[in-house]
């Protein structure tokens, strides 16, 4: 709200004293901080202090990987940007007594940001970088530092227009909007990586002191339309009416309402203040509706006695951390409660004021923290975001309502479990039951016991007298949350658990089944068809997985999955599913993640059984199954028929995701110092995008580790050399930065083990730097009869164009002669050709399909690359991508060896889903040369047989189905798994393509064949 002031005095800024170094003997490596390998794990380059062990008496010669931007204290202290290999070449060195953070400090002032828990996740890299947050309010000042504007303008403020005027005004005719949007987004705001969108609604028609409600109507209209464009999260309103409505509002403006219903069915947040009138009961519009955040205030410290002017004419004669003002709106429709008092914020004309108070300043807070919680999580639905800020928010009552309403600690939800909800039905009468709405959230990302939970609900009833609700678990364990609460009015918005306590106690579920689907059931009891249920979710914080020290070297390892900020915005995560292709036998699997950096007796373990032909999702399964956060590789402890598919992504403003798949390695992926070298050739654009190098080693011995970069003539242009402790794993970002040299498209990268008994797994990563989109490709040998089973050149969905580039390695002393044979799902094939590679040639093979083969139309098929002559073989990757602007999309497909199915064989594949996010696509490919009949089952996730169909190839036939499900006659589907039985005549490689709706990026998953073979540990030989 505008206009509302508090007396109070400023709070000192504390003394911070440094500790002091420890002291090192120049021969012992340098004391490293805490936080230091991390965050150039995070973000391959660090700002740092450097301490060397004897400043003066020599010029410090700063290693490569390390540059000093100056020196403190007569070189006592240097601060510089150091990188991976220059930590490395310091630590080799022994000359520097201690590397340590350049801290970011901040005001004192800030309290609310802390006390949200919001550092904690700018101390993570959470800073709503690539998002935006829209701010309607009177105008921002284009001009401010704060908000990385120069004397041109520019910055962080992206877009915006005058719907009052009428124009492309968008300065500040006040200064309110100035300050809002510093609250949110300003350099000591919530999120201050995030950009801003000024949508200004006052004007110079009353000299900038109202605005009409259809103009803030058309500033979310304008919002929604452009929302993909400028990348908008959430919307801000901190205006209020003169009326205050003690319910929610929607039936008294239903043109409103059905605006702002508009906006969470397409995904954006708007955020609005409760008003600043000292109600105990009622909210201002917009903040009534009820598909808005409303937002209400709380004090972040002790002010003193405090006197509030403007309508409400209250006071407060105690004050302190999470006291309720008396001039913030409360009520039972209210959403959250955020810090909205002496925000030290922006003002127009370039400067500061410590005085910015009022739910106008709590509003922006709460929409800052929901913008960070969708950077670190998709929550397609606004309402499933805003319910799970409530769900880990603390509980705050207030003295003059006494209601309680949960603050925002944003904090709290970073290192939550994901907050889960699912689909509504209306179940009419039967027998001795009475009507009621029936909702089912079925829960997989969870392993073990509940140890607590809570419950969000969102209600409206022409009377709330007779609401009973209940809950029931996957094994039947029921728990009456509501009966009969006799609460007044027609609005029920509390967290059962937390703002309010349950009927019956929610311990009644401690011990019992995390996972399976959970019931919440509300009875219909009177006037059901005036009752509606807005949202609801539920958080389950499960038993504590089992710390363990690996025992030995993993049967199959997933070199790396992880939970933790990037470069440009990014938040990656990880999913990782189970299935089990049994018909008869259940399997026992056995999950170890070792997070990088931490000691090995930190080990995360869970243990699961898969019922036969079940499948088993285990989203974000590092926050949610290990509980923690970071990276890191998993050991795998499960039958060899067992397939695991592993997705890391990054959620993307606007909705949808882009990752990359994980593929889990065998004991052949291992490589020891009596080994040949491995081979890393991932396809990459210079520039445009950059390439991560990581290794685990296996089997608890060190290894000490070479990586060379070679480039397309085959000459060594850079070196990093790192040492592995047992069963540890490090991660080398942006190779070429880290080794000081110049990419190029042809760069091929060798991995050697110098020395040590240990044997490590390589694995690189091709990251764009537009949409944070990524490949993955493991170290692999020379190969001699390779397949890509797709490739394309064909147009795809939103106007993409997909094409896909290879790159083939001859990394041999000898020339080598590739045979390139295109075999197409439609029209006449296959095309033939040989391409050769001269003696440590590596070549980039731009739209191979027209570059190579000279196909100048749409086409889509598969490759087959075949070694001539007796040379060892080569090295090959691919990319199928699409371009839009300053980004590109696309997955990579791996080239496969050995992975033909026969007559009597079945190819398992699973990861398969269908719905408005996501679709799945399957390929076939017969390589013999036969024709050849398959038989494809579909299964659930509960192993049922949704569907089978029959398919012939022809002799070399490559054939899709886009969207198994539709495909097969088939509804939407999660999780869902496919076998694929060779009926006879020649062989079959089988693949999956998941495809996000939303962004359009995909993933490419091969199928498993299911053959025997005897288990193996990764140290075999």
């Amino acid at each position: 709200m505008r206009a509302f002031g508090a007396a109070g005095a400023l709070l000192a800024a504390a003394v911070l004293t440094p500790a002091p170094f420890p002291v090192h003997a120049a021969a012992v490596k340098p004391f490293v901080a805490e936080g230091v390998r991390e965050g150039l794990t995070a973000g391959g380059r660090l700002r740092v202090l450097i301490a060397p062990h004897e400043p003066g008496s020599s010029p410090f010669a700063a290693p490569p990987g390390l540059e000093i931007v100056r020196s403190l204290s007569s070189g006592r202290i240097l601060s510089g940007w150091l990188t991976p290999a220059g930590l490395a070449q310091l630590e080799h060195e022994g000359g520097t007594a201690a590397v340590v953070l350049d801290r970011v400090v901040r005001p004192a002032g800030q309290v609310g940001t802390a006390q949200i828990g919001a550092d904690r996740l700018l101390a993570s890299g959470v800073t709503g970088a690539g998002r935006a947050i829209a701010i309607v309010d009177t105008g921002i000042d284009l001009f401010h530092p704060d908000f990385g504007a120069t004397a041109s303008g520019g910055g962080r403020i992206v877009g915006g227009w005058n719907f009052a005027d009428g124009n492309d005004d968008i300065y500040d005719c006040d200064g309110h909007g100035t300050s809002v949007a510093g609250v949110a987004a300003g350099a000591q705001g919530i999120a201050p990586g995030a950009s801003i969108v000024a949508l200004r609604v006052f004007g110079a028609r009353d000299g900038c002191r109202g605005a009409l409600a259809s103009d803030v109507l058309a500033a979310v209209d304008w919002a929604l339309e452009r929302r993909a464009d400028l990348g908008i999260e959430v919307l801000n309103i901190s205006l209020a009416d003169d009326r205050v409505r003690s319910g929610f509002c929607d039936s008294e403006d239903p043109v409103s309402a059905g605006l702002f219903a508009r906006a969470r069915t397409e995904g954006l947040a708007v955020v609005a203040a409760s008003g600043n009138s000292g109600q105990i009961a009622s909210l201002s519009w917009p903040a009534c509706h009820s598909d808005v955040v409303s937002v209400g205030m709380v004090y972040s410290a002790g002010q003193g006695p405090v006197a509030w002017d403007g309508a409400a004419e209250c006071s407060d004669s105690v004050t302190g951390p999470d006291v309720v003002p008396c001039v913030s709106n409360a009520g039972p429709a209210l959403s959250l409660l955020a810090p909205g008092i002496r925000w030290v914020t922006p003002t127009a004309g370039g400067g500061r004021r410590t005085t910015f108070s009022g739910t106008s300043a709590a509003a922006p807070a709460a929409a800052a923290s929901l913008l960070l919680s969708r950077q670190v999580a998709s929550f397609p639905d606004p309402a499933l975001a805003t319910d799970f800020l409530r769900l880990t928010g603390v509980p705050v009552t207030s003295s003059r309502s006494l209601t309680t309403t949960p603050r925002v600690d944003v904090g709290a939800a970073f290192v939550s479990t994901s907050p889960f909800t699912g689909p509504c039905e209306r179940v009419a009468p039967s027998g001795t039951a009475g009507g009621a709405v029936v909702c089912r959230a079925t829960i997989t990302a969870l392993v073990g016991k509940v140890s607590s939970l809570a419950v969000a609900l969102s209600i409206e009833r022409p009377r709330l007298l007779s609401l009973k609700a209940s809950l029931t678990g996957p094994d039947g364990t029921s728990v009456r949350l509501l009966e009969d609460p006799g609460l007044e009015g027609t609005v029920f918005r509390e967290v059962i658990g937390r703002t309010v306590e349950s009927k019956e106690p929610l311990s009644l579920f401690s011990g019992r089944p995390a996972s399976g689907v959970w019931t919440l059931r509300l009875e219909d009891g009177v006037d059901p068809a005036g009752s509606r249920l807005t949202s609801w979710a539920l958080v389950i914080e499960p038993e504590a997985p089992l710390l363990a020290e690996p025992s030995g070297a993993p049967a199959r390892l997933l070199p790396t999955i992880a939970r933790n900020a990037g470069r440009f915005g990014s938040f990656f995560a990880t999913d990782i599913v189970l299935f089990n292709p049994d018909e008869q036998a259940s399997a026992d699997v056995t999950l170890s993640f070792l997070p990088s950096g931490r000691p090995r007796d930190v080990a995360s373990t869970v243990s699961l059984s898969l019922p036969p032909r079940s499948t088993r999702a285990l989203g974000d399964v590092v926050g949610n199954a290990f509980r923690t956060t970071g990276f890191g590789p998993v050991h795998i402890s499960a039958p060899n028929d067992v397939v695991v598919a592993s997705r890391i992504d990054t959620t993307s403003a606007g909705g949808g995701s882009y990752g990359l798949l994980v593929p889990d390695v065998g004991p052949e992926g291992a490589i020891g110092r009596l080994d040949s070298p491995a081979w890393l050739v991932p396809v990459f654009r210079p520039g445009s995008s950059r390439v991560n190098a990581g290794f685990v080693e296996v089997t608890g011995a060190p290894a000490s580790v070479e990586l060379l970069v070679r480039d397309g003539s085959g000459s060594v242009t850079g070196r990093i050399a790192l040492d592995l402790l047992p069963f540890e794993s490090r991660q080398i970002n942006d190779i070429h930065q880290s080794a000081a040299v110049a990419p190029t498209s042809g760069d091929l990268f060798e991995v050697r083990v110098l020395s040590g008994s240990g044997r490590v797994v390589a694995w690189a990563t091709a990251v764009d730097n537009g949409s944070n989109d990524g490949l993955l490709v493991t170290a692999s040998r020379l190969r001699r009869d390779a397949y890509l089973p797709a490739a394309a050149r064909s147009p795809g969905r939103f106007g993409s164009f997909f094409r896909t580039d290879l790159k083939l390695a001859n990394p041999w002393s000898s020339p080598v002669n590739v045979r390139v044979s295109y075999y197409p799902s439609k029209g006449a094939g296959p095309f033939q050709l040989v391409l050769s590679l001269g003696a440590w040639e590596t070549r980039l093979f731009e739209d191979v399909l027209s570059s190579v083969l000279g196909l100048s139309e749409d086409s889509a098929g598969a490759l087959r690359l075949t070694v001539l002559g007796d040379v060892p073989g080569f090295v090959a990757s691919s990319r199928t991508y699409a371009e839009e602007s300053a980004r590109s999309y696309g997955l990579a497909i791996s080239v496969l060896e050995n992975a033909e199915a026969v007559a009597g064989e079945r190819i398992a594949l699973t990861f398969l889903s269908s719905s408005h996010e996501t679709r799945t696509n399957l390929g076939f490919l017969e390589t013999f040369g036969i024709p050849t009949r398959a038989r494809v089952t579909l299964l659930d996730a509960a192993g049922r047989s949704l569907a089978v169909q029959e398919l012939l190839l022809d002799r070399h036939g490559a054939v899709q189905w886009n969207d198994v499900f539709a495909e097969m006659g088939v509804g939407p589907r999660q999780n869902a798994s496919a076998l694929v039985e060779v009926l006879d005549g020649g062989a079959v490689i089988a693949h999956a393509i998941r495809v996000d709706n939303l962004t359009n990026d995909a993933s490419f998953l091969p199928g498993r064949v299911l053959r025997p073979r005897p288990p193996g540990p990764l140290s075999a030989r």
